[in-house]
């Protein structure tokens, strides 16, 4: 069974379960596939226990689907998407680069497109209470800096990117919008 099979089931899964037509799916990227993952047949059960690190291969199919059916309800409800959209997935890759490698690193990076649509949903659809970019900043940090990580360099500079992306992107956003933001950038990095 071809792994594009598994991850267009578990889409079609999602699709069914977890969207409407209005804003899109109604979960982020990862827990969207962890709960269709429940509904898949035996035969993908089968090849799942005999091959454990088969995510690694589905994950980017499943999530690079769910972004490209995300973004067009977005880009309805949202005007001007493109720079924003950008430096919100920029802002994830440089946010992951500085967590360092690993394989929840590489999760995060492989959903990191679609996890920028779930975003950008929430801020038509979501609210939040106000975080103080100072709380964001220090909160990601604690976040993403785990082990005493923050002695490398690049990993710093690498997390100064991201806040300095995600300022960038929040600039285009009202208040309202700049609170849903931050609470799900947060989310994602828990």
């Amino acid at each position: 069974m071809p792994l594009s099979e598994i991850a267009s089931a578990r889409i079609n899964q999602a699709l069914r379960r977890y969207w409407n037509d209005q804003d899109g799916f109604s979960l982020p990227p990862m827990k969207a596939e962890e709960a269709v993952s429940e509904y898949d047949t035996e035969r993908i059960k089968k090849l799942d226990e005999e091959n454990p690190t088969i995510w690694k291969s589905i994950d980017p199919i499943f999530a690079d689907r769910y972004r490209h059916l995300q973004a067009p309800v977005n880009d309805k409800h949202l005007k001007n998407l493109r720079a924003t959209r950008a430096l919100i997935t920029e802002g994830i890759n440089d946010a992951v680069d500085a967590r360092g490698g690993g394989s929840t690193s590489g999760m995060l990076r492989a959903f990191g497109g679609a996890e920028t649509e779930w975003i950008l949903r929430q801020l038509y659809s979501s609210s939040a209470l106000s975080i103080s970019k100072t709380q964001f900043t220090s909160k990601l940090r604690s976040n993403i800096f785990y082990q005493d990580s923050t002695g490398d360099p690049e990993a710093q500079r690498s997390f100064e990117r991201a806040i300095d992306k995600f300022r960038q992107a929040e600039a285009t956003m009202s208040d309202a919008q700049q609170a849903t933001f931050r609470r799900e950038i947060l989310a994602y990095f828990e």
